[in-house]
C-alpha cells in the first residue's frame, strides 16, 4: 500500500515538473526567442524597395537647393559612395484620356559594389486588373540588429488563446557596412544614425506567445 502511495506521488510530482518546464520563463529562454525574432526581422535597410529609381528635374532642383533632400538627394549620397550608377534617359507615361507624355529623368541603378548588401523578398500584391500577383522588393541593407541583452519581462499572462510574455531588450549592430558611417548618407537617410545611436541603449520590446515549440513572436517561424 505504501509503495502504491509513493508511486502515485512520484507520478504526480513528475507531471507537475513537466507542466512547469513547459511554461518556464528565464532570461536565457527569452533571449533565444528574441534572437530568433531579430534574425528574421532585424535587417536594417535604406527603405528604397523599387529599383531602378527615376529622379525628375524638379527633384534634382530640390536637391540642388537643399543637399540630401528628396529622392535626388538620397541617390546622390549613394552615388558618391559608388553604390549606384546614374544615366539620363527618357520615359513615356500615359496620362488621363490616353495622352502620352515624354519627359527626361535621371535613372539610378544599384552598382556591382552594392551587391553584397542587396536583400530581396516577395510580397503578395494585386495587378492593375485587381487579380493577385507576387511582387519582388529589393533593398540595400547596411547592418542587422542582434540581441544585446534581455532587460526584463512582464508576464506570462493570458491573452485570448495564448500565454504572453512582453520582453524588453537592447540590441547591438552586426558588422555594419563601412559606408553607413558617411555623414552625407546619414543626412539623407536619417534612420541610419538613429539605429546607430540606439545600439546598446534604446530599450525595445516584443510580445512572445507560448507555443508547443516554445516562446515565439507573432509572424516568426
Amino acid at each position: 500500500m505504501r509503495s502504491q502511495i509513493f508511486l502515485c506521488a512520484l507520478v504526480g510530482a513528475t507531471a507537475l515538473v513537466g507542466c512547469g518546464s513547459k511554461n518556464e520563463v528565464s532570461e536565457d529562454i527569452l533571449g533565444a526567442a528574441v534572437s530568433k525574432y531579430l534574425d528574421q526581422t532585424g535587417n536594417l535597410c535604406l527603405g528604397v524597395t523599387s529599383w531602378p529609381v527615376d529622379v525628375t528635374p524638379g527633384e534634382i532642383d530640390l536637391a540642388n537647393r537643399t543637399p540630401g533632400a528628396g529622392p535626388a538627394g538620397k541617390m546622390r549620397a549613394l552615388e558618391s559612395l559608388g553604390l549606384v550608377s546614374a544615366a539620363d534617359t527618357e520615359v513615356v507615361r500615359e496620362g488621363w484620356g490616353g495622352a502620352v507624355r515624354r519627359y527626361q529623368v535621371r535613372r539610378y541603378k544599384l552598382s556591382d559594389a552594392a551587391k553584397p548588401y542587396i536583400r530581396s523578398w516577395e510580397i503578395a500584391s494585386f495587378n492593375p486588373d485587381g487579380g493577385p500577383q507576387t511582387r519582388t522588393l529589393t533593398d540595400l541593407c547596411w547592418s542587422k540588429r542582434v540581441l544585446d541583452k534581455i532587460n526584463g519581462w512582464e508576464g506570462p499572462h493570458r491573452d485570448t488563446d495564448f500565454k504572453v510574455v512582453v520582453a524588453t531588450y537592447t540590441y547591438k549592430l552586426a558588422q555594419p557596412a563601412a559606408w553607413a558611417n558617411d555623414a552625407k548618407l546619414q543626412a539623407a537617410f536619417v534612420g541610419i544614425k538613429i539605429a546607430m545611436d540606439g545600439a546598446g541603449k534604446k530599450q525595445d520590446f516584443v510580445s512572445l506567445n507560448r507555443t508547443a515549440d516554445g516562446w515565439k513572436a507573432q509572424g516568426t517561424n
